[in-house]
């Protein structure tokens, strides 16, 4: 029994250190949870281009605009140490909700950035910018909020507007514009099905065709005539449209000029 109880004593102190360390180490658990909920903003901001990147719009816009409760001013940022990053909430913001189909709310978050000049310091941005701006015109018909020199998607067009899904556009521009040519291709043809005498469907199915060919090594002949056929009939379909130079490589534009000659 004296032993019995001497073990009990003994291990009263390594009970209570180990309910000490226990109880640290839950509130340090604890404490890391509500840190990392808490977040700095260039969490949220790297948090939502991951979440684009996934294919996830929803959940970036979400991060981005807690993102800039906590930093509204855009630029080359200081993150920790001597981490930077280029911060431009604005356009992200756009990406996100074209990727949603939103091109009203992306045209707005675009202008924003344009104003803030988020895109300037990197020409390769700022043409991205271009692109994904010329592409939701497209599908809205309307220029952007805040442009010096509106490049509208089609200058000049005696063409009504197009009777095919919005959100079918959008995906085809996105999809040719992150280099999916076949995908594009197959999502223009079901559009021309819906729309055979559309002259923008035809050009743009044209240009995907085009881009596929030469990027092809300029070796498949039939693609080149696919290419031709489908700008040749954009021409004879609206003798009026001009092609967006900012969708529209500069080779596509000369041969779609000589086409209509």
């Amino acid at each position: 029994m004296r032993s019995l109880g001497l073990d009990m004593v003994r291990s009263r102190p390594l009970l209570g250190f180990a309910l000490a360390i226990t109880l640290a180490l839950v509130l340090c658990l604890t404490a890391s949870t509500a840190l990392h909920a808490r977040g700095e903003w260039y969490d949220h901001y790297e948090n939502a281009l991951d979440a684009i990147e996934n294919g996830d719009p929803a959940t970036a816009i979400d991060l981005l605009n807690t993102a800039l409760k906590r930093k509204k001013k855009s630029g080359y940022l200081r993150t920790y140490g001597n981490n930077y990053v280029r911060y431009v909430p604005h356009f992200y913001l756009g990406v996100a909700y074209q990727a949603m189909g939103d091109c009203d709310t992306a045209l707005e978050r675009y202008a924003e950035s344009d104003a803030r000049g988020e895109t300037e310091p990197e020409p390769e941005l700022a043409d991205q910018l271009q692109r994904l701006r010329s592409a939701c015109q497209w599908v809205s018909e309307e220029p952007a909020a805040v442009e010096p020199e509106p490049v509208p998607a089609v200058q000049e067009s005696s063409e009504p507007p197009l009777q095919v899904d919005p959100a079918a556009l959008e995906r085809g521009l996105r999809t040719y514009l992150n280099g999916d040519l076949e995908q594009a291709v197959a999502q223009f043809e079901g559009m021309i099905e819906q729309e055979p005498r559309s002259a923008r469907l035809h050009l743009l199915l044209g240009m995907a065709l085009h881009n596929a060919w030469s990027l092809g090594g300029e070796q498949d002949a039939a693609l080149l005539a696919r290419a031709r056929e489908s700008l040749s009939r954009a021409g004879r379909l609206d003798p009026k449209l001009v092609p967006d130079p900012a969708l529209c490589p500069p080779r596509v534009v000369a041969l779609y000029r000589q086409l209509r000659r």
